[in-house]
């Protein structure tokens, strides 16, 4: 478990590659509000399978998220997932299942949710 918080606001960091195989849940606010983001890699997280509110919310200069088969393993996303993170591809912030308390109206408005 990655607790909330973590990373949050880190206006320098520039890119992220967190080899965690055995992470199962990252909570709210996962590398929220870093400005100067440009590049995440998630494809080790092997396990996860929940991801908190406001993961990577706002991190506007995000251009590339490596999700790997966390598209097909995350069972439940909280609200404002990658909100205000207009310049990252409609791949990449694509996820296949979604918990029912997750509504789509808090996703990014590009992003197709099914």
């Amino acid at each position: 478990v990655i607790d909330g918080q973590f990373l949050s606001s880190c206006s320098s960091l520039t890119s992220v590659d967190l080899g965690l195989p055995h992470v199962v849940l990252v909570g709210d606010n996962f590398l929220g509000d870093c400005s100067s983001l440009t590049s995440v890699d998630l494809s080790a997280m092997q396990s996860l399978t929940k991801l908190g509110d406001n993961f990577l919310l706002c991190c506007s200069s995000l251009t590339t998220v490596n999700l790997g088969h966390l598209r097909e393993r995350v069972t439940f996303v909280g609200s404002n997932f990658m909100n205000c993170c207009d310049n990252v591809p409609l791949q990449d912030c694509r996820l296949l299942r979604m918990s029912s308390s997750a509504k789509k109206s808090t996703f990014r408005s590009r992003c197709v949710v099914s």
